[in-house]
């Protein structure tokens, strides 16, 4: 009986860590990117080119196509600075570039992701950040969404997905 009983709660503190980890692994970058978000720490940034990078496996066996992106990132400060993030892409064929997304900014670089676009709409405290972004760069926005990997579309492609839906 004791064995039984040791057995099931090894199998449930297995299954246990297992949801833990996925769970981790969905929702630590989408939090990092709120959190900065909310401390307004923010930039602009043009996506000139994407390339494959490699393929990896998530914690369920899942392909995740990572892709090197390289982007010109712009401050508020009319600091423009060229650097490559790796972005896990749903899409390869992205017809928009080069176009602009909101990227999540700090000084040292170490956390630089693109911010989905309905995050950005759903903040409010952020508007006059980009208003203030619009007023010193010419921007032509891509429509960034994150749904397990992130998909970079033209707003006129997102118009003819509504319309057919």
């Amino acid at each position: 009986m004791n064995m039984i009983i040791f057995v099931l709660a090894f199998v449930f503190i297995i299954f246990l860590f297992n949801y833990i980890i996925r769970f981790i692994e969905q929702n630590l970058e989408h939090h990092t990117i709120y959190k900065m978000l909310l401390n307004k720490q923010i930039a602009l940034a043009t996506i000139q080119n994407v390339e494959f990078f490699k393929e990896l496996r998530d914690s369920t066996f899942t392909k995740q196509f990572v892709y090197k992106i390289h982007i010109q990132l712009k401050t508020l400060e009319s600091k423009v600075l060229e650097l490559d993030i790796y972005e896990n892409l749903k899409n390869s064929h992205i017809d928009c570039l080069p176009g602009d997304v909101y990227v999540t900014y700090d000084q040292n670089l170490k956390h630089v992701a693109i911010i989905p676009t309905l995050m950005i709409q759903m903040t409010p405290d952020v508007e006059s950040i980009i208003r203030k972004y619009e007023e010193i760069y010419q921007t032509h926005y891509i429509v960034a969404i994150r749904n397990k990997g992130l998909s970079l579309k033209s707003i006129s492609v997102i118009v003819k997905e509504m319309k057919n839906d």
